[in-house]
Parts: C-alpha cells; sequence; structure tokens
C-alpha cells in the first residue's frame, strides 16, 4: 500500500451547528485481506488532535470488503426473472443500480422473489402517476443500498452492513482512533448513517449529506471532521 493524500481541507458553515473543516482523505484501492483498521488509523494520524472536537467518517463499501462481504458476480448465477426485471429498470443518473442482473438477482436471493415482484408489480402500477421510488420502498435496504459492480470494482458486489456488523466496526475504528467514529453511505442522491458511536447521528448528517467523499473512482472513503472557533 502506498502512502494516504489529504486534502487541504473543506469548510463548510452549518449555522447553529457550527463551523467544520472537513479533511477529506485518500487511501490505496482496498481489497481482500488489507487491514483496514491500519489504513485509517494511518489516514487520520495526521488530522486528530487531543481535546478538538472532531469525529471520523468511513464509506461503507470499504468496510464491505474489510468484513469480507463483498461477492464476486461470477459466483451469482442469474435467473429469468432478474434478468426480466433488470432490463426494465431506469438507471438514475450515471448509476445502473439494479439494471445490472447480478443485483437484481442478488436481492432477489437475499429478500425473496415474492417481495421483490410485489415490488415490481408496486412500481408498474405507481409509476404512471409520476410516483418513484415504490419498487426500492418495499423491496427494502438491500434493494436501495447494495452496490459494486463497476468502477474499480466491476466484478464485485458490495452487500449493505447489518447493525451488528456496522457496529461492530464502528466500535474497532474509535478503539483505533480513540476518536468518535461514523460508517455512512451517502452518494450524490442522499444515504444514511449506517453507525455512529460517539457522536450524534444527525450532526453527522447534516455535514456529510453533501457527499464530500465522493464515490467510485474518488478513492477517499475516509475523512476527519473538525469544529472550527466561532467567528469573533
Amino acid at each position: 500500500m502506498g502512502a494516504s493524500e489529504t486534502s487541504d481541507g473543506d469548510v463548510v458553515d452549518r449555522g447553529a451547528r457550527g463551523r467544520w473543516d472537513r479533511h477529506i482523505l485518500a487511501t490505496p484501492w482496498l481489497e481482500r485481506g488489507d487491514d483496514l483498521e491500519e489504513v485509517v488509523r494511518s489516514a487520520c494520524a495526521l488530522h486528530l488532535s487531543s481535546g478538538a472536537e472532531q469525529f471520523v467518517v468511513v464509506t461503507e463499501k470499504v468496510v464491505s470488503i474489510a468484513a469480507d462481504l463483498a461477492v464476486d458476480v461470477s459466483e451469482i448465477e442469474v435467473g429469468g426473472l432478474a434478468r426480466f426485471l433488470a432490463a426494465r429498470i431506469r438507471p438514475r443518473g450515471d448509476s445502473l443500480a439494479l439494471a445490472v442482473p447480478e443485483k437484481m438477482q442478488w436481492v432477489i436471493d437475499t429478500v425473496g422473489p415474492v417481495r421483490v415482484v410485489v415490488a415490481a408489480l408496486a412500481s408498474a402500477i405507481t409509476r404512471p402517476f409520476g410516483v418513484s421510488g415504490a419498487f426500492y420502498a418495499i423491496a427494502g435496504r438491500n434493494a436501495r443500498s447494495v452496490d459494486g459492480v463497476r468502477g474499480v470494482y466491476p466484478e464485485t458486489l458490495l452487500p449493505p452492513l447489518d447493525r451488528e456488523t456496522a457496529r461492530t466496526w464502528t466500535d474497532r475504528f474509535v478503539a483505533v482512533l480513540d476518536t468518535p467514529t461514523s460508517i455512512i453511505d451517502y452518494n450524490d442522491r442522499g444515504g444514511s448513517i449506517r453507525s455512529a458511536v460517539g457522536v450524534d447521528r444527525s450532526l453527522v448528517a447534516a455535514l456529510v449529506s453533501d457527499n464530500p467523499l465522493g464515490s467510485r473512482d474518488t478513492s477517499t472513503p475516509v475523512a476527519v471532521v473538525t469544529r472550527l472557533p466561532d467567528p469573533a
């Protein structure tokens, strides 16, 4: 692994929540077997200050890899239902989402074909009335949050973390960094806080909802967020 890099800092003003400096940190591309705790510790080392009001955020995707949850798409046997439904998914922006048959098959395998079919029927009924998102609302978080199969991981599917796994890894980061930490899943269309230890979830959301870590090709899965003194 190469040395970590960092941005020069990104100062944001959140009104009553204060002014914050977000240092977005680059790391090497992570693969199975890499020591994510060491990668995060090394990336953050120069930006953590004793006594400062700060916290660390880590993207869910790299935790999925470190937790050995990643799935090789060659291991997924795509059926007719998955191909049929994937062909009818409307990609959002530059994301194919479940238009990738392997992703759709994984969702079918994890939430069940009945639930997926009900979700698809609901989407077909509500779409003509201008209602979007029915499929994902019914199919659930696995459908909304499964990632991968693009960019530097074209053959890898990255499942979302369950609550227990997210909390376990957040605790591990806190132990290594001695700093409040949150695992997040955000993109340009929004996202969620998977886990937060020592920091309020609403504060994390207020400071990362604009997706400062980027996605796909940025290799910036970590940030240190530090509160700045209020202006005089």
